[in-house]
């Protein structure tokens, strides 16, 4: 495992954003990118974030775009894959379970599993679930939060 203070959870919304250079959050996350890396930040995600990025890249930009995205991922040596473990998601659902409040998504609620087990407190993404939930999000808001989730995009 990383260095839990070095590590960044990167959402739907984040890694959409790195890729799509129509996506109105891409300029705000492309800065942040530069400067979590020249910092020595490594990123984590999930299986199931990059089961929603997968769709979403292809809906937007094509098959081939998802595919090169995936390939990037997978041969990343900053990126951290967090296969969700049944003990996870179990955490999740009942967390998912107790909160009929709550617009999150269930991968959200997974998220935040991981991010609590990790030990990390900041996510990139636009989505103020995350703020909701307990948790930083960069780039800092400098609206006010809307929640914001990958099918809508940021």
């Amino acid at each position: 495992m990383m260095d839990s203070s070095k590590e960044i959870f990167v959402d739907t919304v984040g890694w959409i954003a790195l890729e799509d250079v129509s996506d109105p959050f891409n300029s705000a996350a492309m800065a942040e990118n530069r400067r979590l890396l020249q910092e020595g930040y490594h990123y984590v995600t999930t299986n199931f974030v990059l089961d929603e990025v997968y769709t979403i890249l292809k809906e937007r930009l094509g098959h081939s775009a998802a595919v090169r995205f995936g390939e990037k991922i997978r041969s990343s040596t900053i990126v951290a894959v967090v296969i969700v473990s049944p003990a996870m998601e179990d955490d999740a659902w009942s967390f998912f379970e107790h909160h009929s409040d709550s617009d999150a998504s269930y991968t959200d609620f997974v998220s935040w599993a991981v991010m609590r087990k990790r030990a990390i407190q900041v996510a990139m993404t636009r989505d103020a679930n995350f703020i909701d939930a307990g948790f930083q999000i960069i780039p800092e808001q400098t609206d006010s939060p809307k929640h914001e989730t990958a099918a809508t995009g940021p």
